[in-house]
């Protein structure tokens, strides 16, 4: 019973008291003797039960195997996480930035030759900009990285030098008149959990991938196309 309690305080954070241990053992036993009068009785045979103990046994060495020969393999060192972030370090670039959205071009147009001439950027984006969230705080839509925004607003965004202000850009929420406030780069460190994630999830569907197909050349595996 050592390896049960030593499960359930792995699964409960604590180590279980005398009361907790008695209640657990007593579960086990009632459970156990229910199961074997029941196999002697026959019920093993039952299909919904045979079904359901085959869907189990699957699921245990499917997941058994999932670990041993994916997740294990997956594993990510500090070398090739330092690699990674050397050669994609304009991923891990934050910054800060403001827009103006507005639904017409033509006034998309007007407002950016303003702004070039100097008229406030917060003053026009708390006038004209129709994005509800970011209008009252003068257009500022924070800090962000890659992956956060619309494709459009981002790749105008990143490709801007702190304090300019970019031409009109159109998504599909209106068009961006984009102004970056800061931009900083993020650190290694400050990177590593992200990174190893990003390439352990990389791993572990390249490998499962080949895995399976292995397994379907080796098992002749063929799908009926009525299942499909």
């Amino acid at each position: 019973l050592g390896d049960v309690y030593k499960r359930q305080e792995e699964r409960h954070g604590t180590k279980l008291n005398e009361a907790q241990e008695t209640e657990l053992l007593e579960y086990i036993l009632n459970k156990k003797l229910m199961a074997l009068e029941a196999e002697k009785r026959g019920y093993a045979k039952r299909k919904e039960i045979m079904y359901r103990y085959e869907w189990d046994i699957d699921d245990l060495l499917s997941h058994a195997f999932y670990r041993e020969h994916i997740e294990e393999k997956s594993k990510v060192n500090d070398a090739e996480a330092r690699d990674y972030y050397n050669k994609k370090k304009e991923d891990f670039i934050e910054i800060k930035a403001r827009h103006i959205l507005v639904k017409n071009s033509s006034l998309a147009r007007n407002i950016y030759r303003r702004l070039l001439a100097g008229e406030s950027f917060e003053s026009a984006a708390e006038k004209y900009s129709e994005d509800p969230t970011t209008k009252s705080r003068g257009g500022d839509v924070g800090f962000f990285t890659k992956g956060v925004m619309v494709k459009e607003f981002e790749d105008a965004a990143f490709a801007l030098g702190k304090e300019e202000i970019s031409e009109p850009v159109q998504s599909v929420y209106g068009f961006h008149i984009i102004q970056v406030m800061d931009k900083k780069e993020i650190s290694f460190s400050d990177s590593k959990d992200r990174i190893i994630k990003i390439i352990e999830n990389k791993k572990k569907k390249d490998i499962f991938d080949g895995v399976i197909e292995d397994l379907k050349k080796k098992y002749n595996v063929n799908i009926n196309e009525r299942y499909r």
